[in-house]
This record gives structure tokens, C-alpha cells and sequence, in this order.
């Protein structure tokens, strides 16, 4: 099991990969009682037309 110092640098080098190879196109959730409807929101948000 991971430490949750390693949880955090690996999630921070995980952001940095993304950030280098797809710009502005990660979208992070967190766990919560409205995940979905929170996903959701941010999905309409970020892809509305």
C-alpha cells in the first residue's frame, strides 16, 4: 500500500504526464456523495457547444 506522501507524488506526476502530452483535457473528480451529478456538471460545462 502506497503512503499517502507516494499517493501524492504519484498523482502529482500522473497531473504532469497528462498536463505534457494532452493540455487542458484532464478532467479530475473526486470522490464524493454527488460524483455523478458533480461529473456530469463538469462534462456540460467543459464540452458544452
Amino acid at each position: 500500500m502506497m503512503s499517502e506522501a507516494d499517493c501524492r507524488a504519484h498523482r502529482q506526476a500522473k497531473l504532469a504526464w497528462y498536463d505534457e502530452h494532452f493540455p487542458r483535457h484532464l478532467i479530475e473528480t473526486f470522490e464524493s456523495a454527488t460524483l455523478s451529478r458533480d461529473a456530469a456538471r463538469i462534462v456540460e460545462e467543459k464540452f458544452a457547444e
